[in-house]
């Protein structure tokens, strides 16, 4: 049984169940709503020329058409390529390049892009828009949603083996495709379903990217899988996450250890009570028993910490009734794990070293970089790319990175990447970059930068915005002669 089958047992057990609400416009979606609008979405994209096996870029910011687009490109046997919303142009071309996709979606709240790519050769481009005034551009494909609810036509449901492909840094200095098979991601959910318990009654909330292998599995596909409710929240703003979570009765949250702190700060101020939020899982970063004990005598909810790549899944996490806070838990199902040396020999309790995982849930690989493959998989175990260490009770610890990577709140960045983009601005001579500790990211990058012109932290900021996420751009920056 696929996605689309677990999804359609779902809808004829709870057709007329809440599956999606969008808290920012106040609409919702029943299960039999959502899937009627996936099977009459799929219909329109083969009408526009996508092909089975094809590849199809979604670029989004969290958004009910995204859940829609994502399992209609799988009814119909492309492959999903999931971008991150907040990508500006150079990393999205990157993105394509890497993937081989041939279409990108998106909504008219990224149109000034949209319209730029559309320039591109061998590159469809469909917009959901209800405002054809705004788009004045033949090679732009406009889906109305008027339009998908007047389609009663539909295509057979392909049978071919669904694929779907997101992307991740390991410090090379470019993003890599992981390509990540339909069944290594039921693997994935089934075990996450086990472990966190969650059924029908599950109100959760989407705030991280669907983008990350960390909300695509754990807070959409595992709701939708059980009959559950997924709440998009579309904002940054604190309160208005707050907001709604009160008005929408969440009981489960999918978060990052910054957010915990963001929240928390607020609760303070702001007297939010969050009487039906119970239960949660964190990930994403290091997280310490005191932000747990905190936030469980604040809230009342339980955060459970775990740990997963986008290469392998969730794979780690701890238990509602056997909970260290500060480890990021035991293995879960279809998982095995190992730390060992430089020379490969696995280590004892209490020992540091790098760790290995051979899962279920693992990726086929990395798209076209057999290369890449050869150094990271080794007999079915991957080289996670971080140390850490195990106590008596097979609990695993997060001690450290192993790779030229950070994470800002929750963030990946390539310090490469960063690093070599600098350079290329035409006033700088060398640069080096470094991780510090920071209170609320946990981590921040400091870029020294050697020049014998007046620059100014706003001409880097400015150039490194057209190659990268501002997020990833470095908040301290020195210059030296």
């Amino acid at each position: 049984m696929g996605l689309i089958e677990i999804l359609q047992k779902i809808v004829l057990k709870y057709p007329e169940k809440t599956a999606i609400i969008d808290a920012l416009n106040g609409r919702s979606y029943s299960y039999k709503y959502l899937f009627n609008d996936i099977k009459s979405l799929s219909f329109i994209f083969h009408k526009s020329g996508i092909k089975p096996d094809q590849k199809i870029s979604l670029y989004f910011n969290n958004s009910y058409y995204q859940v829609v687009s994502f399992f209609s490109i799988l009814y119909m046997g492309a492959i999903p390529v999931l971008i991150d919303g907040n990508s500006c142009m150079e990393e999205i071309l990157k993105f394509l390049a890497s993937s081989n996709s041939t279409a990108l979606i998106g909504e008219i709240d990224k149109i000034h892009i949209l319209q730029d790519l559309s320039k591109k050769k061998d590159l469809s481009i469909i917009v959901f828009s209800n405002n054809k005034d705004k788009i004045n551009n033949k090679k732009i494909t406009l889906i109305s949603h008027a339009y998908i609810k007047k389609n009663k036509k539909i295509i057979e449901k392909s049978n071919n083996k669904k694929k779907i492909i997101l992307f991740t840094y390991r410090g090379y200095g470019y993003p890599l495709p992981v390509l990540i098979s339909e069944k290594a991601v039921i693997n994935s959910i089934k075990s996450n379903n086990y472990l966190t318990e969650i059924n029908s009654s599950l109100c959760i909330s989407l705030i991280l990217p669907f983008s990350h292998i960390f909300a695509l599995s754990c807070n959409v596909l595992s709701p939708l899988s059980v009959g559950g409710t997924i709440v998009i929240i579309k904002s940054v703003m604190p309160g208005k996450i707050l907001s709604f979570i009160e008005k929408y009765k969440v009981n489960f949250m999918i978060t990052v250890p910054t957010l915990v702190k963001v929240l928390i700060h607020y609760i303070k101020k702001n007297n939010f009570k969050l009487s039906t939020l119970k239960r949660g899982i964190v990930g994403g970063n290091k997280f310490s028993k005191e932000l747990f004990n905190e936030w469980l005598n604040l809230t009342g909810c339980v955060l459970l910490h775990g740990y997963g790549l986008t290469e392998t899944c969730a794979v780690f996490c701890n238990q509602w009734n056997n909970n260290k806070p500060d480890s990021f838990g035991k293995t879960m199902k279809g998982t095995l794990a190992k730390i060992t040396d430089e020379t490969g020999n696995e280590l004892p309790c209490r020992q540091t070293g790098k760790l290995w995982i051979k899962t279920y849930s693992a990726m086929n690989g990395y798209c076209s970089r057999d290369d890449l493959n050869k150094i990271i998989i080794n007999n079915g175990w991957i080289d996670t790319g971080d140390l850490a260490w195990k106590d008596e009770d097979d609990f695993y610890y997060f001690v450290k990175r192993d790779k030229l990577i950070a994470k800002l709140g929750g963030v990946t960045v390539d310090i490469k990447e960063v690093k070599d983009i600098i350079n290329k601005h035409p006033d700088v001579q060398n640069t080096e970059i470094f991780i510090k500790k920071d209170d609320l990211w946990q981590e921040k990058l400091v870029c020294k930068i050697k020049t014998d012109k007046k620059l100014t932290k706003m001409d880097i900021y400015n150039f490194c915005s057209k190659y990268i996420s501002t997020t990833k751009i470095p908040k301290e920056i020195i210059f030296f002669k």
